[in-house]
């Protein structure tokens, strides 16, 4: 049953992030503040750089 339960946590927060994503900037401070969360913000780690690969193939016949 864990394995379910993980599953249905994963959907749940997918949806939340879904509605997010949906959401207006505008939209999202003014329910932080109604809900009466700090507005303080702290960094915890910055922006990373990092390297991608990428397996490209010349003229689509996968060879």
């Amino acid at each position: 049953m864990r394995g379910q339960e993980a599953r249905d946590q994963q959907l749940e927060r997918k949806a939340v992030m879904a509605t997010l994503a949906q959401s207006t900037g505008d939209d999202i401070v003014r329910l932080w503040n109604e809900a009466g969360l700090p507005s303080e913000a702290e960094l915890l780690r910055g922006p990373e750089t990092g390297l991608v690969t990428v397996r490209g193939r010349i003229g689509g016949g996968g060879a």
